[in-house]
């Protein structure tokens, strides 16, 4: 493919994808879910989450002064609304402290203090039957409820195993082999 042939391809799929996400726009603001705007759509849901964080984050570069502005106008209410919550006398101190958490929390967030959160989701099935299982999973079931102790035992006896090393010269020999060549 020519530069010209993938530039012209990658100018039609950015066009289909951003008329892609003006539709999605317009169906979560009916009210729709991202899951049902993706399956409408004939998208993944994951692939249209990420339509509308890109677009967002373009957003935000486009609008960074802005946003800077309205950020700080909202800091300002923020932290006035905390001193407001420490001089009153008509609040317990857990209702001031609980107040004052909360908008500490949200501060925190306004200036992007707070961590991303990473979620991993694990599906482990635990009706298998550890007499099906082979190799090391069986080795790993059996040992589990094992001590340091007898770990070391298992591994001490596995070293006194031996196994037999092969002599390629032996099995190129070997009658199973001759009758294969024939």
């Amino acid at each position: 493919m020519s530069r010209q042939h993938l530039k012209a391809r990658n100018q039609a799929l950015r066009a289909k994808a951003a008329k892609r996400t003006e539709k999605a726009l317009q169906l979560l603001e009916s009210g729709k879910g991202i899951t049902a705007v993706a399956k409408e759509l004939g998208i993944h849901r994951k692939t249209l989450w990420h339509n509308l964080k890109n677009l967002n984050e373009k957003q935000a570069e486009i609008n960074a002064e802005s946003i800077e502005q309205m950020r700080s106008r909202h800091h300002s209410e923020l932290r006035t609304m905390m001193d407001f919550v420490l001089k009153s006398e008509e609040m317990t101190d857990s209702e001031v402290a609980g107040h004052f958490r909360a908008y500490a929390s949200d501060i925190a967030k306004l200036c992007g203090l707070n961590s991303p959160e990473k979620r991993i989701t694990a599906n482990v099935d635990a009706t298998t039957d550890p007499e099906k299982l082979t190799g090391y999973r069986k080795f790993v079931v059996a040992t589990q409820r094992l001590s340091l102790e007898q770990m070391e035992r298992v591994y001490g006896y596995i070293k006194t195993l031996t196994t037999p090393v092969l002599d390629m010269a032996e099995i190129k020999r070997s009658p199973r082999t001759e009758g294969a060549r024939d």
